[in-house]
């Protein structure tokens, strides 16, 4: 018998996720999203077919395995069953079952059926946080080679400027800042009776000129720079550890019964009896 994980067992696809997914919507991962996930698997078509495939048919005899494969499915439908709780008063919780003549086999099969759906569970889960992890860690180094590229352009734009500008001054003698350079910017129309930037004088331009040439890198001067590159060296060093993970509380194990569920014998013999003694006081 099988119900939901409770919230604590689940946190594992949590810690450190929301941590390296800040600021990208990523949500918490809750119990009954990923009992959800494990329902899907535990009922899908996929799990049955594998277990018929690699359980089933090895356990059967060479003359068994010879019957069609559409009858030996239909037997082994009726030997294994996932059943749902009252849809109203508890949808949540699923019964497996198994019916064989061998007892043990009957409870090893049930706890199979159930392991290999929670694997499929967590295999998916891995995949989807993986899956989403490239993706983000992508879109980030996108997105700073982006900015990268940006700011490079917009520094040899600004010495295009500055060069220009050294030109004037140095053509005009003019060495030093005149007094309208307090008004000079590199924003602006770059025509020289809108842009004052020559006023500066050639000493200051060759000076800007040179940090900017020497400028190793445009990483301090971009906003923002480094809270995104943290983000990804974050995304870059998670690791899921979904070890202590559980997908699934098992609520009531698969034990080896100690009676057969059937012949009853009982209701044999006192049906046996009722319709004997009928048929023979007929025959009298």
């Amino acid at each position: 018998t099988l119900v939901p994980p409770p919230a604590y067992a689940v946190q594992g696809y949590n810690e450190g996720r929301m941590e390296a997914f800040r600021n990208t919507g990523v949500k918490e991962l809750t119990a009954n999203e990923v009992y959800s996930i494990f329902k899907t698997n535990l009922n899908s078509s996929q799990l049955r077919n594998a277990f018929f495939e690699e359980v089933y048919l090895p356990s059967l005899s060479a003359e068994q395995q010879k019957n069609s494969r559409e009858s030996l499915l239909k037997t082994f439908n009726k030997i294994l069953s996932v059943k749902q709780g009252d849809p109203k008063t508890n949808p949540n919780l699923y019964q497996v079952s198994v019916e064989l003549d061998n007892p043990d086999e009957a409870a090893s099969w049930v706890t199979q059926y159930i392991d290999r759906a929670t694997t499929a569970t967590k295999l998916e889960l891995k995949k989807n946080i993986e899956a989403e992890q490239s993706v983000r860690i992508n879109a980030l180094s996108s997105q700073i080679t982006s900015l990268l590229d940006t700011a490079k352009k917009e520094r040899e734009d600004q010495m295009n400027l500055l060069k220009e500008a050294l030109y004037i001054a140095e053509s005009i003698g003019l060495e030093n800042a005149s007094p309208q350079s307090d008004k000079a910017s590199l924003g602006g129309n770059r025509y020289i009776d809108n842009d004052l930037i020559y006023t500066r004088g050639a000493k200051t331009l060759r000076a800007q000129l040179a940090v900017l040439e020497k400028r190793s890198s445009d990483e301090p001067f971009i906003p923002g720079f480094r809270e995104l590159n943290t983000q990804l060296e974050l995304l870059r060093a998670y690791k899921l550890n979904d070890a202590d993970v559980s997908v699934v509380t098992i609520d009531e194990a698969a034990e080896v019964p100690t009676a057969p569920i059937k012949p009853n014998k009982k209701l044999i013999v006192a049906v046996g009896i009722v319709l004997g003694g009928m048929l023979g006081v007929f025959a009298a």
